[in-house]
């Protein structure tokens, strides 16, 4: 699969964000705007194999550190109320600030190249978007730790 393919050249950042957001709501069982800890946990392992999905290695780089579903919930439930609304989730998202480095890129573009033979259907563009977003977030998790050191 070509990135070009998921956006017309570029990396559709709204469109990922757009998914993103239906994946949210899809997960949403009940429809009280928030997921669960049940509903949360069921997001999370219909995650594609993979960095960061289950049975995946996760940290397989050495960059992050795996937390529990449970440890991401907790994080992510920053009033407590044992519900994650789309508000929380979107502030749980790592800045991306300009700490991606070229090695990074690199490595992006590395996956995007092994993945070039794979059909440009929905479930392969799904997966190559939470790859490339886990690996966004491991290196953006590298940076914070280099700048904490």
């Amino acid at each position: 699969m070509d990135v070009s393919s998921i956006g017309s050249g570029y990396f559709d950042f709204a469109a990922m964000q757009t998914r993103f957001q239906e994946k949210v709501t899809e997960a949403d069982a009940d429809g009280s705007g928030g997921l669960s800890f049940a509903e949360f946990e069921e997001l999370e392992a219909s995650r594609p194999a993979g960095p960061g999905g289950p049975g995946g290695p996760g940290g397989s780089s050495g960059v992050a550190e795996e937390q529990t579903t449970e440890e991401k919930f907790d994080s992510l439930d920053t009033n407590g109320d044992g519900v994650v609304t789309l508000a929380e989730l979107e502030a749980g998202k790592p800045s991306f600030e300009p700490s991606f480095s070229a090695s990074n890129l690199t490595e992006l573009l590395a996956a995007q190249e092994e993945s070039s033979g794979v059909d440009a259907g929905s479930d392969a563009s799904d997966e190559l978007i939470n790859q490339l977003f886990q690996r966004l977030q491991d290196a953006q998790a590298q940076a914070d730790k280099n700048k904490a050191a």
